[in-house]
């Protein structure tokens, strides 16, 4: 009980202690054999699929490691050829990237103790003014003649301040 923090009601003393210790002996070894038999599974409707999600499954571990080769993989994959596209038009390996790299954010944010490397915790007035900007964006809807095109350009604009956002918290 002292060893692992639990009795004293401080929780775990060593924060960055992965929660795959607790799993037990044959834990981990039984979730990479699951994820084996689905990635087969899957290769077996679509081997298309399979690829797709082996590679989120990477992308996914390294941006988890660390944010800034998130950064950098993503980079690279939006600057690389056109990838095809999974399932249609609107989604692609790119897009699926940004999201994995969106979660890990979202994950660094959530567990960093640090608020000075948090872009609305350094800049409130900045934040503020972004925000204001992509209020105004999503509002302009209202009389915009294309209204699909102004939420178009909405999207656009927000995925690219989270972008912003995610490059100030990595670098």
């Amino acid at each position: 009980s002292t060893r692992t923090g639990l009795g004293d009601g401080r929780g775990c003393q060593n924060s960055r202690m992965p929660t795959t210790a607790q799993l037990g002996r044959f834990g981990l070894a039984g979730a990479m054999a699951a994820t084996a038999a689905a990635f087969g599974v899957i290769a077996g409707i679509d081997p298309r699929f399979a690829i797709v999600g082996a590679l989120s499954l990477g992308f996914l571990l390294l941006v988890l490691a660390d944010l800034y080769v998130g950064l950098v993989l993503f980079t690279l994959l939006n600057f690389a050829a056109q990838v095809p596209t999974v399932a249609g038009p609107g989604l692609s390996f790119a897009k699926l990237a940004g999201l994995l790299l969106t979660i890990s954010w979202v994950a660094v944010l959530a567990t960093r103790s640090d608020t000075k490397s948090d872009f609305m915790s350094a800049h409130p007035g900045l934040t503020y003014l972004l925000v204001l900007f992509l209020s105004w964006t999503a509002v302009s809807q209202l009389w915009a003649e294309d209204s699909a095109e102004a939420l178009t350009t909405f999207t656009r604009l927000t995925l690219n301040a989270v972008l912003f956002l995610i490059i100030f918290t990595a670098v």
